[in-house]
């Protein structure tokens, strides 16, 4: 996946020597920060849509957060059933900074 977005984005092949040399935590840290850009893109496009095409670009925007992990559930805190885990869920949920000494 981060090759073929490399090889998109830079119209190179992949056994150029510009992504050969880069380090894998470089290429996956300039793809995510790529992904965030066309997220904040895709916002700022989405506010002068007609209702129809605002709709198809939020469909793309709750893609991007859920590949990007952002995306929160509408319905309530994600629930695993470890008391400790749950409880910052909740209170990440509710907008709180989590209490990470209790």
């Amino acid at each position: 996946m981060i090759q073929r977005w490399w090889v998109d984005k830079y119209t190179l092949p992949p056994n150029h020597e510009l992504y050969q040399q880069r380090a894998p935590a470089d290429l996956v840290r300039e793809f995510y920060t790529d992904l965030f850009a066309r997220r904040d893109e895709l916002k700022e496009m989405a506010k002068t849509l007609p209702t129809k095409e605002r709709a198809e670009t939020q469909k793309q925007i709750d893609a991007l957060e859920e590949v990007l992990g952002i995306k929160l559930a509408a319905d309530g805190p994600m629930v695993t059933g470890d008391p400790w885990i749950d409880r910052m869920e909740r209170e990440l949920f509710e907008g709180r900074v989590p209490d990470l000494e209790s």
